[in-house]
């Protein structure tokens, strides 16, 4: 059986990014970028005000207080959207509001809190230093520079920046059409009506909404019996429009366990079984030239499976860099009995308790607790071994991402 981590390279080795499209800034929030963006302006365009005070030369407040006040002639007022008409002279102040540009002949804004107007005299208190409450040209960004690369992720920040800088286009990884096949006859859709031994269909739903919540978007083929025909049918249906299959169920040992005999026999095989728990029996393969990951049929298995490797491919598929899975530590809240040959990844919650990082595994941790999904944050990496982990025992996290 390949590690988890030998599992996830060969995936990702064998995939590549889908030709990007481009989009409207508007519809560009956490999207892959996929070009490299420069700036094409200062940022600020041009030296202005942090505050609504007074544009004064810093020289002429030396020795102000609020004793001994320094008196300022106003020449002039400059709301933001508008500039002065005068360039400031020794002696001589503007009142000036946020955002607007500083006037030629300013060195320095003072607070308004910190004077005292009478008719067009300005008392001011203290003071100033030179520079002081002034946003100088190209001081967050300079023309040129480089803003966003290809692979970043253009959370709600760069879409502010790239919006301030003119962007109306960007260059994205186009959201992976992934279609979802859940197997068994003894899977029935819902609203259909429960015979004995059947369970109905929500392994598909669930991780639609996982692909949904990766950025990508799910589509449901229809449920396959456990016949070859039927099989074969969803699939070259599924192959013909989506960028990755996902298939639930029949990728185990059993006589019905189908998927991996079709994908062996009409497609590709890259592996099969993985030392994880849950989900050994995971299958990477191709069908009709589209990469296929075949996740088990047990739910809490095929949950854990998509975070630990459908989601990494996904990722890829958009041409996302940060593509692998991002660890960091917490502590036991309680000890943990590791699996023997496998490594384990257990449900739990994560959380800063009096200012240390710890994670508590859910009490039913069994492949077929559904429940164990839900109200949790995060995966706990046991590595395979005979001694148990006692509580406190540093371990490696996954946080699930929402």
């Amino acid at each position: 059986m390949l590690t988890v981590a030998e599992a996830l390279k060969q995936i990702q080795e064998s995939l590549s990014p889908i030709a990007p499209e481009s989009v409207p800034i508007t519809e560009a929030h956490q999207r892959i970028c996929r070009q490299e963006l420069r700036a094409r302006e200062n940022s600020p365009l041009f030296d202005n005000s942090a505050m609504d005070g007074y544009a004064l030369k810093a020289e002429d407040t030396l020795s102000a207080s609020k004793t001994a006040p320094v008196s300022l002639k106003i020449i002039d007022k400059i709301p933001a959207g508008t500039i002065a008409s005068s360039e400031l002279s020794a002696g001589e102040a503007c009142r000036i509001f946020t955002g607007a540009p500083t006037p030629k002949g300013a060195n320095a804004v003072i607070m308004q809190e910190d004077t005292e107007v009478q008719g067009d005299i300005v008392a001011i208190h203290r003071e100033v230093a030179c520079k002081e409450n002034v946003r100088f040209a190209g001081e967050d960004i300079t023309t040129d520079e480089i803003l966003y690369e290809s692979g970043d992720v253009l959370d709600a920040g760069a879409i502010g920046v790239l919006a301030a800088q003119g962007f109306t286009e960007i260059l994205v990884g186009p959201k992976p059409k992934v279609a979802v096949i859940p197997t068994g006859d003894e899977i029935v859709e819902l609203g259909q009506k429960l015979e004995p031994g059947q369970i109905r269909n929500s392994n598909a739903h669930m991780l639609a909404a996982q692909i949904e919540r990766s950025g990508a978007n799910a589509t449901q083929g229809a449920i396959a019996c456990d016949t070859l025909d039927a099989l074969r049918q969803t699939l070259n249906e599924s192959a013909k429009g989506s960028d990755l299959i996902i298939t639930c169920g029949g990728v185990s040992v059993g006589e019905f366990d189908l998927v991996r005999n079709i994908v062996e026999s009409e497609g590709q095989k890259v592996f099969w079984k993985v030392a994880v728990k849950p989900g050994k029996p995971l299958l990477f393969g191709y069908f009709r030239d589209t990469p296929l990951i075949g996740l088990p049929g047990n739910p809490v298995s095929a949950f854990v499976c998509f975070e630990l490797f459908v989601r990494p491919a996904i990722e890829k598929l958009m041409g996302e860099k940060q593509n692998q899975n991002q660890f960091c530590s917490a502590t036991l809240t309680q000890s943990v009995k590791p699996n023997k040959k496998r490594t384990e990844y257990l449900r739990g919650v994560y959380q800063i308790k009096n200012g240390e990082a710890c994670v508590e595994p859910h009490l039913k941790q069994g492949s077929g607790h559904l429940r164990s999904i839900t109200h949790i944050n995060t995966l706990i990496e046991i590595p395979p071994g005979n001694e148990v982990l006692q509580t406190g025992t540093r371990v490696k996290i996954i946080i699930l991402k929402n």
